[in-house]
C-alpha cells in the first residue's frame, strides 16, 4: 500500500464536504489531502496516528487536522464504527481570514497544521452541530462551519498532536509503503518485530529503512513501535481487569520492570496509577451525563 493523496470528492454545489461514515472498522489508508479535516468519533475505537503522534481514540474523540497532515484511524477489532467528518480547503474563506475579526480563526487553522485534539466536553457540543452542518444547504452550511470553528478558536484546551520538530517532508502519492508498514506494526504489535524483518518486508535494507521510516513518521522505528505498544497497554489498563504483568506481555513488552519504567517515563505515573485515574475519570464522565 502507499501513502495516499486522497482526492476529496466535493459536489460542485458546495466547497464543504460533510460525511457520516459508518462501518464495522475504521480502515482508511495512511493518507493526506489538501483539505482541513474535522473528525468526531461517535462510536468505535482504535489507534490514531497524526504526524508523529500515536494515540488511542474512542467515542468523543474530536480532532481538527490541517492541510496535508498525514493521518490514519485504525480499528484493532470489528465493531460499530461511526465518524462525522467535515472537510474543506483553507481557501474556502478567501480573504476573510485576513480580516482582524478573523484573527482567532486564522490562528486556529495555523495550529491545526500539527493537528489539534479537543476534550470530550467540547465533543459533546459537536454531537448536534456536525450533523446539523451535514443537513444544511447553501449559505447555512458555511455559517454552521464558521460557528463550529469559532467555538474551537475560542478554546484554550485544544491539545497539539504532532511534535514541534515534525516535518511533513516530501510525500509523493506513489513509491511509498508506509501505510503497509504501519498496519503491519499495528496488527502485530504484541509480537517480536525486529527492525531487520520489517525492513525486509518493506523492501529495504535495515539502514535505508531506518532513514526512510524516520522521514515518513518523524520517529525512529523503535520509538514508533514503543508508542504503539504503550498505547495498547493504556487501552487494556482502562478497559480490562488484566493484571499489569498480563498487560505488559499482551502489549508486546518482554520485561515487566522495563515496561513499568518506560510507562512512567512517558505517562508520568505507574500503570497501576494510570488505571486508577482512568477509572475515576470514567466515573466522572458517566456522572456528568
Amino acid at each position: 500500500m502507499k501513502v495516499q493523496l486522497e482526492l476529496v470528492p466535493r459536489p460542485p454545489s458546495s466547497s464543504i464536504l460533510c460525511l457520516s461514515r459508518r462501518a464495522r472498522v475504521f480502515d482508511c489508508p495512511f493518507h493526506y489531502h489538501p483539505e482541513v479535516e474535522l473528525t468526531l468519533i461517535q462510536s468505535g475505537r482504535g489507534t490514531r496516528i497524526v504526524g508523529d503522534r500515536v494515540e488511542n481514540f474512542g467515542a468523543g474523540d474530536l480532532c481538527l487536522l490541517g492541510s496535508n497532515l498525514r493521518h490514519i484511524y485504525f480499528s484493532h477489532r470489528p465493531g460499530k464504527a461511526h465518524a462525522e467528518i467535515i472537510q474543506f480547503l483553507p481557501e474556502t474563506f478567501g480573504g476573510l481570514l485576513a480580516a482582524p475579526e478573523m484573527a482567532g480563526l486564522a490562528r486556529l487553522l495555523r495550529r491545526a497544521g500539527r493537528g489539534l485534539c479537543f476534550p470530550a466536553s467540547v465533543a459533546r457540543e459537536f454531537d448536534r452541530l456536525m450533523p446539523a452542518c451535514r443537513e444544511a444547504k447553501g449559505p447555512e452550511r458555511m455559517l454552521c462551519l464558521l460557528e463550529m470553528l469559532t467555538r474551537l478558536a475560542s478554546r484554550r484546551d485544544g491539545r497539539v498532536l504532532a511534535s514541534p520538530g515534525f516535518e511533513q517532508g516530501d510525500l509523493p502519492p506513489t513509491h511509498a509503503r508506509i501505510d503497509a508498514v504501519c498496519r503491519h506494526i499495528l496488527r502485530r504489535h504484541a509480537e517480536p518485530l525486529p527492525l531487520a524483518e520489517t525492513a525486509r518486508r518493506a523492501g529495504y535494507s535495515p539502514s535505508a529503512f531506518s532513514r526512510w521510516f524516520r522521514r515518513m513518521t518523524g520517529q525512529n522505528y523503535s520509538q514508533f513501535l514503543e508508542s504503539v505498544r504503550l498505547g495498547q497497554a493504556c487501552r487494556r489498563l482502562a478497559e480490562s481487569d488484566l493484571s499489569v504483568a498480563e498487560i505488559c506481555y499482551a502489549s508486546g513488552f518482554r520485561n515487566l520492570s522495563n515496561f513499568n519504567r518506560r510507562f512512567r517515563a512517558v505517562h508520568g505515573r505507574s500503570p497501576r496509577q494510570y488505571r486508577e485515574l482512568s477509572r475515576r475519570e470514567d466515573q466522572q464522565t458517566v456522572s456528568a451525563r
